[in-house]
């Protein structure tokens, strides 16, 4: 039998997954949770073996332990461990499917209570008012008098939460605003309008909840007739592709959209003399399979020295606060990111360059704790940068629109 036709026949259901597990630990040598913790009962394999000792001979749960609930949200959901399973278990998969048991059982952690009445009342995780999900563009002084809000746009620019209130993101929202307005973009941005994408609810195992989200920003985009959405968060990048159910628009990450501005010829970059390392985010590289747009547009910057890390690409290294992780452990989400953090100083890296809101956010606190002088910087920020560059160097050197 297959490979393929025994998944059939018993990954019907996350006990089923369960009872294929080899038991060879690949998952435990590149879980970051499991990584820093060092017990068993917080790895995969530790998670599977808890899970078929319940169901017994039956097959059936009755009753979640809160010590395999505290388990099973213990996790960033970064997918690594699935991506090295020999048996193929979609293993990140399993565990949203298992939170998702959990949470219709009433047995789920506080905080995706709190989650879920955030998101009701402000539609933004960060509880803010949602008509201020905008108020970065007043930090521009040079936007231009329809704040980036236009009725019809052929681009929709989907800010997300963390990028519109985040302080230590929002200069990524920025930066990629004024990319897209001086390549000539024809983009708007929803404003209040927009929701949460719906991901914190479906990483806290309520999905149905995560629909309500869902036929908003679906209802707004048709409203704007918009055939491109842009997207700087990979998180909602990867709910919108894999949740939405759209057809004929086209879903892009930042880092997929420069790219193609820069290989039309549509953004003029000047050089950077600097050395950089660049973090595949989880849910862009590993979950999305995006890898070569970033590189692309990192090797279009003139001066730029480009360094690996040890783990990159497929093998990247999780920041730590994906999957909602940081709401139930922020002290261990520093702690797994002071260990990407490490790898980009052992690279020999001047700056860590990211391309997700979260990545960054979670990053400068691994570079705060570490101490250290490297500097997180947004891909979207170093294109602008190099727009700048670019620009300078025309002005000083009495180019187009320099003195004469």
């Amino acid at each position: 039998m297959t490979t393929s036709e025994i998944k059939r026949l018993f990954l019907t259901t996350p006990l089923g997954e369960a009872t294929i597990c080899a038991r060879c630990g690949a998952c435990n040598a590149v879980c970051c949770t499991h990584r820093e913790l060092q017990w068993e009962s917080t790895s995969p394999r530790g998670w599977l073996a808890i899970l078929r000792g319940l169901a017994g001979s039956s097959g059936r749960i009755s009753d979640f332990p809160p010590e395999l609930v505290e388990r099973v949200f213990n996790c960033t959901t970064c997918g690594k461990c699935g991506q090295v399973c020999p048996a193929h278990i979609d293993l990140r998969r399993l565990w949203v499917e298992l939170r998702e048991k959990i949470v219709d059982r009433g047995q789920g952690p506080a905080f995706v209570d709190q989650v879920k009445e955030v998101l009701e009342r402000e539609h933004n995780v960060f509880d803010f008012p949602n008509e201020e999900r905008a108020e970065w563009v007043e930090f521009m002084s040079d936007a231009p008098d329809h704040r980036y809000q236009k009725e019809k746009a052929e681009v929709l620019y989907y800010v997300g939460c963390v990028s519109s209130f985040s302080p230590g993101a929002q200069g990524i929202t920025r930066s990629l605003a004024k990319v897209l307005e001086l390549s000539g973009t024809d983009f708007t941005i929803l404003g209040g309008e927009e929701w949460c994408c719906g991901f914190p609810l479906m990483a806290a195992g309520s999905k149905k909840e995560a629909r309500t989200l869902i036929e908003h920003n679906k209802e707004r985009l048709a409203a704007l007739g918009a055939r491109t959405v842009v997207f700087n968060c990979p998180s909602c990048y990867h709910m919108w592709k894999h949740e939405y159910g759209l057809e004929g628009v086209e879903l892009l990450h930042h880092t997929e959209y420069l790219a193609r501005l820069i290989t039309q010829g549509r953004l003029n970059l000047g050089k950077i003399d600097d050395t950089i390392t660049y973090h595949d985010p989880c849910d862009l590289g590993r979950n999305s399979g995006v890898y070569e747009a970033p590189r692309e547009v990192l090797k279009s910057i003139p001066g730029l020295t480009v360094v690996e890390m040890l783990h990159n690409r497929e093998e990247a290294l999780c920041c730590g606060g994906g999957g909602d992780f940081e709401m139930l452990a922020p002290a261990m989400t520093q702690k797994i990111a002071t260990r990407l953090v490490q790898e980009a100083i052992d690279a020999d890296a001047r700056r860590l360059v990211v391309a997700c809101p979260q990545c960054k956010r979670i990053e400068m606190s691994g570079v705060e704790a570490l101490k250290s002088n490297v500097r997180v910087t947004d891909l979207a920020e170093l294109i602008l940068e190099s727009v700048r560059s670019a620009d300078h160097t025309e002005a000083t050197s009495g180019g187009a629109d320099g003195p004469s």
